[in-house]
């Protein structure tokens, strides 16, 4: 928890010291006021093992909702948010692993600085609980994300930041560049979630992406609560259609690399991976 402390601390003391920047990013862009996403995913079933022995085959369907309000700072180009989020992860085991579910469900307040509609800064906590069965006081955490953007050139710029939480083993690192090639191609060279984007027409979009989802949940459906960090990597070509300036909708497909289950208090890993992938969402803004 000190460890989370400090980096909060240190997250908002360079957040008030991007201030002098805006002579070089300009003058920013005002974001959606309000914002909901909905996304629904689907993975076919694929091997789970531990130390090279089969647990059988599992499926897994994930549902995440989240809801965002922002507001302007007075007399500066900074916003803050708040709102609501929430994560189910659903497995279906044919086999011996017993997990059958993850879930959290988080308050999110956010500190952000846009520049012509892209993220230049971004801080996000979300306290709440997450659990596997049943919500209790234990199960609380404060997941914490912050990025953001070095410019170089008007076209090319860094990206630098950390994810971090009580349940996760260590933090994990952003870093990477942005390259803006064209009017309709934008490469995002960054860990852990690379991206090509391309941008059809003012209504339609298309993104071929590196995709990490998971978080640190402690479980309390076993002897001796432990905590688990559940991760899941793949790659994904999603299709956005703005549907109108309020509504956009996304399709896509891809292939699961990766599923890990870290059971950090046994120092106990299951994995699988290798299953096709179906991701549909819906985001309406004001």
């Amino acid at each position: 928890m000190i460890r989370v402390r400090i980096l909060l601390l240190g997250v908002f003391a360079a957040a008030l010291g991007l201030g002098p920047i805006n002579c070089i990013w300009g003058v920013a862009d005002e974001p959606p006021r309000e914002i909901f996403s909905l996304t629904c995913a689907s993975e076919r079933p694929s091997l789970l093992t531990e130390a090279d022995q089969s647990l059988g085959r599992q499926s897994s369907v994930e549902v995440n909702v989240s809801w965002l309000r922002r507001q302007a700072l007075p007399w500066t180009d900074w916003y803050w948010g708040w709102g609501l989020c929430a994560d189910a992860y659903a497995f279906h085991n044919d086999g011996r692993f017993g997990l059958r579910r993850l879930q959290d469900a988080a308050a999110q307040f956010s500190l952000e600085y846009y520049v012509q509609g892209e993220t230049a800064f971004s801080l996000t906590v979300r306290p709440g609980v997450y659990f596997e069965n049943h919500p209790t006081l234990e199960t609380w955490d404060m997941p914490i994300e912050a990025i953001g953007g070095i410019p170089f050139t008007p076209r090319f710029s860094g990206v630098l930041g950390v994810l971090d939480a009580r349940y996760y083993r260590r933090p994990i690192p952003v870093i990477g560049v942005v390259w803006i090639a064209s009017k309709t191609v934008r490469l995002e060279a960054a860990f852990p979630e690379p991206a090509v984007i391309v941008t059809f027409s003012p209504q339609i979009e298309g993104r071929l992406a590196g995709e990490l989802v998971g978080g640190g949940f402690r479980t309390n459906g076993h002897p001796g609560r432990q905590t688990i960090e559940y991760s899941s990597y793949r790659i994904v070509g999603t299709v956005s259609c703005r549907l109108n300036s309020r509504c956009k909708f996304t399709g896509g497909t891809g292939y699961e690399l990766e599923r890990t289950f870290d059971f950090l208090h046994e120092n106990r890993r299951v994995r699988a991976g290798g299953a096709p992938y179906l991701k549909l969402g819906l985001e309406l803004t004001r």
